[in-house]
């Protein structure tokens, strides 16, 4: 029997705006009720509206009517879903087994909702690359990979459920899928087309397909993969499909099209033999009938466990403290959440925070990210807290872990951290700038009789927007701000110590507000991770700002010596003066033969395109030049920039313009920058 919703009544006519549509006499059961999803937006991605650089064309109105008139013709009765519906918990607890049928694309808001249905005791049957897609805030398509910034969140919020890693999706020249008689989902169809054994046959010219694999037991596949050849014969064997148990709810996720074999989308496909006397088109009727039976079985309950972990080693020396912190996931669950290494002075005070958002890890899995913290002089006398922290759970991100060690100068290497439980601490539950630039009330627990102080701040430390105190345990109140970017929240806690926390107020893409749409988005953001750039200001990048010559020696440096131990100052520069942000590095470029010295390096002007690429060479090791090739048509064979700016050519550093030249005196914005140097660095 079906697991129902009691609480749903349910006609036979429209229920909150589902059509139901009659189901013919058939073996089926008609008393469980299928949800077909008719997803407009999928089809708005299949037809390239509004335009986008992925692959398209999909058949998504063939492959849904197609899911459609199979379950009518079974004999279920037949509910037909939009994509607001599966935002909708009411339209979702009408129907017993949700079909997706190439539902490409899904919003968050769907996604978490469908996830939380079958975590409930729902049941859904996705056919291939269900969802990959979304609409972002500037009504673009994206892909919920990149959003997430893992594999393991290949099909966004809902991956969570599938319990899976993504590792390729080609277009295969021809494929088999064996039905496994060991799940019963293999066994009942196989036991319903009177075979021992069958495959589904796929000649050429094939289809695209998913390749992935499990993370645990709640995940049994019952389709392997064969016949594969050339590169994509290593994964011979691996599921083409999975049963999944999660919470109270299943899911029954297929690799492969399965919709295609169907005698009512394709007479060809579904009449070649897939074995025993048996045609594909019997056998992916008997699989999906025996999909939707187990999906609707009261499986019992599976705890959904994520726990996120993490740890730290540090080296401490006379003037730097250095960290590795290391970010995993125990239990069976993959975690998404950002990563915080912090460190606190010997009177107690928040010296400096480094931040990775969006850090996924499979289970057993772990990640490792390196961060420096420079003093440029002597560590002060006493103990500096080191902190590690992992928060987690998407959307919420309301578990952490962290860990702390106390350490002092010259300490030495491989310091490790130790797991502790604070007497106090901040919730920010109720805290949710990140949609809704309001504020919201912070929660605050400390010991009786604790005096504390939290501050809201630009993540710099500059700009306090907010600054309360108060004893114990209590909770403040922030009415919000109109200044998107990220806030650094911190609690200090008199005699015990401090906490601090990067908030995104706004919706923004981390870590710069003004980076939205630049072509150099995803160098921009790597020059972050590495350290190369903070920014033009607290919340900014300024990508449309010219590069200043300071500004590229400080990122040439940066990524020559992470460390940032810059050398005691020489004056090799008549007009780089000792004090300034920029000395350490332009006088470690010198000492390193990068830079000539001489009486002005040009502090308060703009660098050229041809100084950066004069400049980047000698950087990547570049030392022996060839004989002048005439790539460009504004660079002769004399000009003193020419071995370089052709051997960037060559590297595929500098692209030039669509006229062939390269204007080599033209200023270089901070974004150009951004796209020449990471090709090189």
């Amino acid at each position: 029997m079906p697991r129902r919703f009691a609480a749903v009544a349910l006609c036979l006519a429209t229920v909150g705006g589902i059509l139901l549509t009659p189901a013919s006499p058939s073996s089926a059961d008609s008393s469980i009720v299928v949800g077909v999803v008719q997803s407009q937006a999928s089809k708005n991605y299949a037809a390239g509206v509004p335009p986008h650089p992925f692959s398209q064309g999909y058949d998504i109105t063939g492959r849904e009517n197609a899911a459609l008139s199979w379950a009518t013709d079974e004999g279920y009765t037949v509910v037909t879903l939009t994509d607001a519906d599966l935002a909708n918990r009411v339209s979702l607890d009408a129907v017993d087994v949700v079909i997706m049928p190439y539902t490409v694309a899904m919003n968050e808001s769907a996604s978490m909702t469908v996830r939380d249905w079958v975590h409930d005791g729902g049941a859904i049957i996705p056919i291939l690359a269900s969802p990959r897609f979304f609409l972002d805030d500037q009504g673009q398509w994206d892909l919920w990979i990149l959003e997430m910034n893992y594999e393991a969140w290949e099909w966004g919020p809902i991956s969570e459920a599938y319990q899976m890693q993504f590792v390729n999706d080609p277009n295969v020249p021809q494929w088999d899928a064996h039905v496994s008689s060991g799940h019963p989902i293999g066994s009942d169809a196989l036991a319903a087309v009177g075979a021992a054994s069958a495959r589904f046959r796929r000649p050429s010219p094939g289809t695209g397909v998913e390749f992935g694999y499990p993370f645990n037991d709640n995940v049994d596949p019952f389709l392997t993969y064969g016949n594969l050849t050339g590169s994509e014969s290593v994964y011979n064997g691996w599921s083409a499909a999975q049963a999944v148990q999660y919470g109270h709810g299943r899911i029954v996720y297929f690799n492969v099209p399965l919709i295609d074999f169907l005698p009512v989308y394709n007479s060809t496909l579904s009449a070649v033999s897939a074995g025993a006397g048996v045609t594909n088109g019997e056998l992916a009727d008997a699989v999906l009938a025996a999909s939707v039976d187990w999906a609707t079985t009261d499986g019992g309950y599976v705890p959904v466990n994520p726990v996120g972990t993490t740890y730290g080693e540090v080296d401490v020396w006379g003037d730097a403290i250095y960290v590795r912190q290391y970010v995993g996931a125990e239990g069976e669950f993959p975690v998404l959440g950002s990563a915080y290494a912090r460190v606190y002075k010997p009177d107690g005070s928040l010296w400096m925070t480094h931040v990775k958002p969006k850090v996924g890890v499979e289970p057993g899995g772990e990640r490792m990210y390196s961060w420096s913290f420079l003093n440029h002089a002597p560590l002060d006398n006493g103990s500096y807290r080191v902190e590690v922290e992992y928060t987690y759970t998407y959307p919420d991100y309301d578990e952490s872990h962290f860990e702390e060690v106390y350490v002092v100068r010259s300490q030495g290497t491989n310091i490790p951290t130790v797991e502790v439980e604070d007497p106090f601490a901040l919730d920010f539950s109720d805290f949710d700038p990140v949609i809704h630039p309001t504020g919201g009330t912070l929660g605050v627990t400390a010991p009786g009789g604790t005096a504390w102080t939290v501050t809201v701040a630009h993540r710099d430390g500059s700009g306090v927007v907010l600054s309360e105190s108060g004893t114990g345990d209590d909770s403040i109140s922030w009415g919000g701000t109109t200044a998107i970017g990220p806030y650094l929240v911190t609690g200090t806690f008199s005699g015990l110590g401090s906490t601090s926390r990067f908030i995104q107020v706004g919706d923004y893409e981390w870590p710069f507000v003004d980076d939205e749409g630049s072509y150099a988005r995803t160098e921009l953001e790597e020059m972050w991770d590495r350290g190369l750039t903070i920014g033009c200001d607290w919340n900014k990048y300024c990508p449309d700002d010219q590069l200043t010559r300071v500004e590229l020696a400080t990122i040439l440096a940066r990524s020559m010596n992470p460390s940032g131990n810059w050398p005691s100052y020489h004056g090799y520069y008549g007009d780089v003066a000792p004090g300034h942000w920029y000395t350490g590095p332009i006088e470690y470029l010198v000492e390193q033969g990068i830079l000539p010295g001489g009486p002005e390096y040009g502090v308060g002007y703009f660098a050229s395109r041809a100084l950066l690429v004069d400049l980047l060479m000698p950087v990547l090791g570049q030392g022996s030049y060839g004989s002048y090739q005439g790539y460009f048509t504004d660079v002769g064979p004399s000009d003193w920039f020419r071995e370089k700016v052709e051997r960037a050519y060559e590297m595929g550093i500098a692209l030039g313009y669509p006229d062939g030249t390269f204007r080599p005196y033209s200023g270089v914005t901070r974004e150009e920058a951004a796209a020449l140097l990471m090709r090189g660095l």
